[in-house]
């Protein structure tokens, strides 16, 4: 048996009972996978936000698996209903209007419950906002922070924004356009000035990524005529808290000098968060410093 025929098995393969979890495309639909309109095929129940997105998505490939509405209104009334589902050998797909299904929705209790039933979960991956936008923004992709939708009420928007402001990664955020300029007003008053992307209509025809620092991106949004939807907004780490390159050398001098008044393990902790240095290292030449 070749690989190719072997390949080709796995996509006749009979599907397991269980909670299938579907990613869809964020705007351009030639972006859904062939394993997704798979299991979308031959799952017993699709069930999604709105049933007329995913409906469309469907009639484009000629699915016409039955549909069931799944969202934060009936989400408390419709778990149980689908759990007992899967527990009677049903193969369920969870799908969501756009991109990976439980980012910012109601999903993920759904799959806490089918968890502690022992019920198999597993996904189906594919286009996510929060990545694709992260990837063209020019930021830092090492380390970042996911915060959701930033709340409507401003008090509260503005409580969360500075319990996000000393996170030193990349931090991606959704905002709704008619809300977009007050709260980058809001970010720059308690971020300070810092890079920031601005990421709208991924995958579209008009798609468009601005990347500028806080205050001229804020000067360029009051020059546009509107913005429509939902927007990822992007705010780069902050530069004055990134760990720094420094020489063994300069490393040893301010060791020298700190292990005076200060005990190894403070010694270690202070400077892992300023250098590029383990702290496992930093403690060793702090223990030589000393004893001599």
């Amino acid at each position: 048996m070749n690989k190719i025929t072997s390949e080709s098995q796995k996509y006749h393969q009979l599907l397991v009972p269980g909670l299938y979890i579907v990613s869809t495309p964020i705007g351009n639909s030639l972006d859904i996978s062939l394993r997704a309109l798979n299991v979308f095929s031959r799952a017993d129940i699709i069930i999604c936000e709105d049933t007329r997105i995913t409906k469309k998505l469907l009639f484009m490939h000629n699915i016409k698996t039955p549909l069931m509405p799944y969202h934060e209104f009936n989400a408390e009334r419709t778990r149980p209903s689908i759990i007992k589902k899967i527990e009677e050998g049903k193969v369920i797909a969870l799908t969501s209007d756009a991109g990976t299904p439980l980012i910012s929705d109601p999903g993920y209790k759904l799959v806490r419950d089918c968890i502690n039933k022992n019920l198999l979960v597993t996904s189906i991956p594919g286009a996510s906002s929060v990545i694709a936008s992260l990837t063209v923004s020019g930021l830092p992709t090492n380390e970042f922070f996911f915060g959701g939708f930033l709340p409507r009420k401003r008090l509260t928007k503005i409580k969360k924004l500075k319990s996000l402001a000393n996170i030193s990664s990349t931090i991606i955020l959704f905002e709704s356009a008619k809300r977009l300029l007050s709260s980058c007003k809001d970010i720059l008053n308690i971020f300070g000035s810092r890079e920031a992307v601005i990421v709208r209509e991924l995958t579209k025809k008009h798609e468009e990524v601005m990347r500028l620092v806080l205050p001229d991106l804020i000067n360029h949004l009051k020059d546009k005529e509107s913005i429509k939807g939902e927007v990822v907004v992007l705010i780069g780490p902050n530069k004055n808290t990134e760990k720094k390159e420094v020489t063994d050398e300069k490393v040893s001098e301010a060791i020298q000098s700190m292990v005076k008044f200060m005990s190894v393990r403070d010694i270690g902790n202070t400077l892992s968060k300023l250098i590029n240095m383990k702290r496992k290292e930093i403690y060793r030449i702090a223990l030589l410093k000393k004893k001599k």
